[in-house]
């Protein structure tokens, strides 16, 4: 008897790189800085901006700039990237480079792209999330000699706060706090915590949570992570300690009732009330009856 194999691979190289990643595919690699920018601009007023490109690769690459409007997924705290973006108020300003125009970058050697912003008085206020990204791939000439069909992308994101107004205008609020509300004594106590801006500008977070018992004694605290939460959005906190959006607290054995107090600076606190109870020790004797049950049956069969 025989066998047959037959293998097909296709190997697609398509990245797109944010928060600074370098993304390489095959023997290319395109770095971008900075990786996030914040600005606020009042109406009438422009500015400059500049993103610096590094080719890292022995390859010369053709760059073509773009921009796309995105959306913070509340759901894993990554983001929506659209296909383009409706903010008309930038351009490239350098030579030989405008949106959607190819231009080159030899290997091993960097470029600035500046782009200017000028927001008119009629703009509307508002804080507007953009990306600007940049497509490469291999020069035509060395495509062409290599068979090559490798492309990467890699973007910054710019975060552009239209306001009159200097003042933040951030309104932090803790909207949720998962977890079970009864649990297991044995078992570590594990949350998480959803918060949301529906205020007008981006804002870093600030504050902490703390497991306290019925009596008030503080078991466990934790300080969030200071990531930003951008306006009309939400995401779950984080860890400072541990960075992770998961929050654990483990004690060999807990009983009683205990509450989870979040505390987020310049917001009022949320509370949330857990009874850990011993379920473990009371499925314990029902799971040893199972066993001896089973074996009984499985004999008198036998």
């Amino acid at each position: 008897m025989s066998k047959l194999r037959s293998i097909a691979t296709l190997i697609i190289f398509v990245s797109l790189a944010f928060a600074g990643k370098i993304l390489a595919a095959s023997s290319l690699e395109l770095a971008i800085s900075p990786p996030v920018t914040y600005l606020s601009l009042k109406p009438g007023e422009k500015t400059q901006h500049q993103i610096t490109l590094e080719n890292k690769s022995d390859r010369e690459l053709q760059i073509t700039p773009s921009i796309a409007d995105f959306e913070p997924n509340n759901i894993n705290n990554q983001i929506i990237l659209h296909e383009q973006s409706n903010f008309k108020y930038i351009n490239i300003t350098d030579e030989n480079k405008s949106f959607g125009q190819a231009f080159l970058l030899p290997a091993h050697e960097q470029v600035i792209v500046t782009y200017e912003l000028d927001i008119p008085q009629s703009a509307l206020e508002k804080e507007y999330k953009l990306t600007l990204l940049f497509a490469a791939q291999v020069n035509q000439a060395e495509k062409i000699a290599s068979a090559s069909q490798v492309n990467i992308a890699v973007g910054s994101n710019l975060i552009l706060l239209v306001s009159k107004s200097n003042q933040d205008e951030a309104n932090l609020t803790i909207t949720k706090i998962s977890t079970w509300s009864i649990v297991d004594s044995l078992m570590p106590i594990s949350f998480h915590i959803l918060a949301e801006n529906d205020g007008k500008n981006a804002s870093s977070v600030r504050g902490q949570v703390k497991i306290t018992s019925f009596s008030g004694q503080e078991l466990a605290n934790f300080d969030f992570y200071p990531d930003m939460i951008l306006a009309q959005s939400s995401r779950y906190l984080r860890t400072k300690d541990f960075i992770s959006e998961k929050f654990k607290f483990k004690k060999p054995f807990i009983l009683g009732i205990y509450q989870i107090k979040s505390d987020l600076a310049g917001s009022s606190s949320q509370n949330k009330t857990i009874i850990a109870f011993p379920f473990s020790f009371l499925c314990l004797p029902l799971l040893v009856f199972i066993v001896y049950y089973l074996y009984r049956y499985g004999k008198k069969k036998i």
